[in-house]
């Protein structure tokens, strides 16, 4: 599934991530992955991810600020892959397990979202891997990835995905 956004709305999830990127540095909270170099890219991009999914599932994105224990979309979690290195979906050792993960690649202003899976799904010993030297995380292959047309939508969502 390919969702672009208006540049518009680039705009706005840019300005998220902005505020996002901010609020890290002010608080010295480090990137999850562990990586301190580019974090603006992935905080802009991977807000823009965020956008892609609302839009494509038709619902409102809040673009929360400040509770990193806020689910990204409605009760989902979005992974936005900005490397392009891997087309993999990235899990954090402290991601949590009892949500679902929605894949994303980006090419922005385009992005493609992948597949899904469940936390507890992926974060299985055998996706565990070194990805950079010193950061290893769970990297599920989106061979593994849930089709999305058997997302469960919860009650936070009416219809279909465009």
């Amino acid at each position: 599934m390919i969702i672009t956004l208006t540049w518009a709305e680039v705009l706005l999830a840019a300005q998220v991530g902005c505020m996002r990127n901010v609020q890290c540095l002010e608080n010295e909270w480090h990137d999850r992955s562990g990586d301190p170099t580019n974090t603006w890219t992935r905080n802009i991009e991977g807000t823009c991810g965020e956008m892609a999914v609302a839009k494509w599932l038709n619902v409102y994105w809040s673009g929360n600020v400040g509770d990193l224990n806020a689910a990204d979309v409605g009760d989902l979690e979005v992974k936005t892959n900005t490397s392009r290195r891997w087309d993999d979906l990235m899990i954090q050792r402290e991601n949590r397990t009892d949500r679902n993960y929605v894949s994303v690649l980006s090419f922005l202003p385009r992005f493609k979202i992948c597949g899904w899976i469940t936390g507890a799904e992926g974060k299985q010993d055998k996706y565990w891997r070194e990805g950079k030297p010193g950061q290893p995380c769970y990297f599920v292959p989106r061979s593994d990835l849930h089709p999305l047309t058997t997302l469960p939508l919860p009650w936070w969502h009416e219809g279909t995905p465009t």
